[in-house]
């Protein structure tokens, strides 16, 4: 039959109109950058890393180190992101901690990094070429743990004392801090290096080095000890005078969170603690953010902008959905404030490392397998990376066609609200059908299928519209998606009845309606299928 051939042809030309939509609306969201202020990111390795990478600047180029395995890989990156080099320096003996890669004041790369712990630690300084060789190596023994103060100076944490190493001087400074030292953190202050620690029992200490003289210890901050409260690890950023450490805690051996104690290093007076509280800013922008059981991880302090930190978090996206990027977090009084987003690869980003304008980043993959990425906030590196990707063009075709296929259980699910009611109308309509004329048989046919889809429309507001209201297109509103549903049912309308009236002597009203209200329905969804 024509009509039939007539009718394929429109809905194929509908479909097409509907992909091309919904995909320039991906497309255009996909090939954004995280946000105004950062670059899109760009994939300099793939393996099997493990733990915080370390990245600075050498010469002209960007040297970034991590563990892979029982290794330690070197890579060195361009300022636009391309890898020029790469090494691999075995440890062979358990996977390394606490990487730190940087330029000496002398000019020399070093690299320096933990093996094992408890009161057994195991750290190692070793000195790099410009060809990523080793020349020489140096290790200390028994710490538990070690900070980078500064690009000459190292912090040994021991149970009572923390070493404090120079690198150029070759000699080591002895701060007895007398208690059971645990974590250990640094920020700046008044142009010197603050080194705040703490105990086993939740009690802050600190003291200033300036010039290598290391400043009598004051007390600071504390928090409330608890026995099933285990604390393995501290970060902490500086405003003014007011340094906020952040710790992670295990509770119970199978909960991680966040803790806080902020205090002044001018009186070493308390001024908040406990869990660490967030505030959002992404709900400007479309986004809403969970404060509420918020998972955050793997924080760094971001220097170029004090009291800001550098860490992974879930945002809830719209449709729903949910993401873990690498956020920019300021302390604003005594809140988290959830700001810029630095990554916006869709996977689960953590382990920010950064040096002055530049980050790299780990999105874990599967056991045995991650990626690791680099940004930057500079114009150069923007205007290179920040340019439409042929992978963005694949990734938004394969997502809106899911989304095309994903209408379908959209029907069966929501759609049923209209199709069973109707359908059994027409099914009952069907058995007294054939007592009535022609014309009054149209007419029930027409009638019913223009109120079924009334009902349609007003039940897509009711779960759609007023759901997803504030996430949506500005030109996207109630109006243009009720012509739009109206324009193809009236479509579908025409194909049902003009199949319907072709031979009033065979068709009966159910079977001549089911087909168009299904192919109504699955256009319908198809068109709103990227907002779900």
């Amino acid at each position: 039959m024509k009509i039939n051939k007539y009718f394929y042809i429109v809905m194929i030309t509908i479909i097409l109109a509907i992909f091309g939509y919904h995909y320039k609306l991906n497309y255009d969201v996909a090939i954004q950058p995280p946000s105004e202020k950062w670059a899109k990111e760009v994939l300099v390795h793939k393996g099997d890393i493990k733990g915080l990478p370390s990245i600075t600047k050498f010469k002209d180029n960007y040297m970034v180190a991590f563990s892979e395995g029982m290794n330690i890989n070197l890579i060195s990156i361009d300022p636009l992101g391309k890898v020029l080099k790469e090494s691999s320096i075995p440890v062979n003996t358990e996977v390394p901690q606490n990487i730190n890669i940087f330029v000496s004041e002398e000019g020399k790369l070093v690299l320096s990094y933990i093996i094992g712990g408890g009161d057994s630690g195991e750290l190692t300084v070793s000195y790099i070429d410009e060809g990523l060789n080793v020349l020489d190596t140096t290790s200390v023994q028994g710490l538990r743990s070690y900070i980078k103060i500064d690009d000459n100076t190292l912090g040994a944490v021991y149970k009572e004392k923390i070493d404090l190493i120079s690198l150029k001087e070759n000699k080591v400074t002895t701060v007895n801090t007398g208690d059971d030292t645990f974590l250990a953190s640094v920020v700046k202050y008044n142009n010197k290096d603050c080194i705040v620690y703490s105990n086993y029992f939740g009690e802050f200490s600190y003291f200033f080095l300036d010039n290598g003289v290391a400043s009598e210890i004051k007390t600071g901050g504390a928090m409330s000890p608890s026995s099933r409260v285990r604390f393995s690890t501290m970060t902490s950023v500086i405003n003014k005078d007011i340094v906020t450490n952040l710790i992670e805690y295990m509770y119970k051996s199978d909960y991680t969170g966040y803790k806080y104690v902020a205090f002044s290093l001018e009186t070493g007076e308390t001024l908040d603690s406990g869990e660490f509280p967030i505030k959002d800013r992404f709900a400007e922008k479309g986004y809403i953010y969970n404060g509420e059981g918020v998972t955050l991880a793997t924080p760094v302090p971001y220097r170029n902008d004090k009291g800001t930190f550098l860490l992974s978090s879930t945002r809830d996206m719209p449709k729903g959905k949910n993401q873990t990027d690498i956020i920019e977090m300021p302390i604003e009084g005594n809140l988290g404030v959830a700001s810029e987003v630095v990554s916006r690869t869709k996977a689960v980003s953590i382990s920010p490392a950064i040096y002055e304008d530049t980050v790299v980043f780990v999105d874990p993959i599967k056991d045995g397998s991650a990626k690791l990425y680099i940004t930057s906030t500079r114009e150069d590196f923007k205007e290179v990376n920040n340019k439409p990707r042929f992978d963005e063009k694949v990734q938004v075709f394969v997502e809106t066609s899911e989304s095309l296929l994903f209408s379908l259980a959209y029907v069966i699910t929501n759609g049923m609200t209209w199709i069973i009611p109707s359908v059994t109308l027409f099914s009952l309509l069907s058995l007294i059908e054939y007592r009535f004329s022609y014309g009054i048989r149209k007419a029930i046919f027409i009638l019913t299928y223009i109120v079924t889809a009334i009902v349609k429309i007003l039940a897509v507001k009711g779960f759609f519209f007023k759901k997803l209201q504030g996430t949506l297109p500005v030109n996207f509103t109630f109006l243009v998606g009720a012509s739009a549903m109206a324009a193809i049912s009236i479509v579908c309308l025409i194909y049902g009845y003009l199949n319907y009236k072709d031979d009033l002597e065979k068709n009966v009203l159910a079977l001549s309606y089911t087909k168009p209200i299904f192919i109504d329905s699955f256009f319908n969804f198809s068109s709103i299928c990227r907002f779900y």
